[in-house]
């Protein structure tokens, strides 16, 4: 991608300033998650959370179909996930869970903040694939939006210890599935992200209050298993 400006022409200019908007949101969204985490407004953050994960959505996509894709967006883009997808989740979940754990808190806290990043930086110099290696960085985020909105009432240190294991899922080498590129996927896998579906269908209807926890647990917990049994 080339270092692209605003252009000349007011449609170019209408473009880009949109495309722009759209990742300064999830930035904006995710600092005012953390403000919202401050002062113990926990629901108001995790909607913070959920417009950046949407703005996050959108941006790129917006981006190549309006012909707009730039390195200054690849980075703008990562700096803000920074913010939304690591800085806010390890404040909201600090707050709620893990301030009981003490000195331990704040260390899975920084993990998760250093994963994040790492991730970040690693997901701007390697090829985008039909996968994703390692779990994207909003997955923390609704992670974090599931505990919140379904009230999850557990022991803080095995909360502790799921996103420990999240955050070194960030930066292992593990292939998930980038549904972006949903059609050069295999028959098998399309198989199995329909199965999916249909779990996150279900726990819509017998878990509402988890549906996020059970849409991360299907995302994260599937695609190991996927690829052992396709042998990839």
């Amino acid at each position: 991608m080339k270092c692209k400006s605003p252009g000349d022409g007011i449609m170019s200019l209408v473009k880009w300033y949109f495309v722009t908007g759209l990742t300064l949101l999830n930035a904006m969204c995710g600092s005012l998650a953390i403000l919202f985490a401050f002062s113990g407004d926990y629901r108001y953050s995790s909607l913070m959370l959920v417009i950046a994960v949407l703005a996050d959505q959108l941006d790129g996509q917006f981006a190549r179909m309006l012909g707009q894709t730039s390195d200054i967006g690849k980075e703008l883009d990562s700096l803000s996930d920074a913010i939304s997808f690591g800085v806010a989740p390890m404040i909201l979940i600090y707050n709620i869970y893990l301030e009981t754990l003490g000195s331990w808190g704040i260390a899975i806290g920084l993990v998760l903040v250093s994963c994040s990043v790492y991730r970040l930086a690693k997901f701007n110099v390697i090829d985008i694939s039909e996968h994703f290696l390692g779990i994207p960085t909003p997955v923390i985020a609704g992670f974090v939006i599931g505990l919140v909105v379904g009230n999850v009432s557990v022991p803080p240190i095995y909360i502790g210890l799921m996103t420990i294991a999240l955050s070194f899922l960030m930066v292992s080498n593990v292939k998930y599935y980038n549904f972006k590129k949903y059609k050069s996927l295999k028959n098998g896998e399309r198989v199995i992200i329909s199965i999916e579906a249909v779990v996150v269908v279900l726990g819509l209807f017998f878990y509402p209050d988890n549906l996020f926890i059970v849409g991360i647990a299907a995302y994260v917990v599937f695609a190991p298993i996927v690829r052992f049994l396709l042998r990839e």
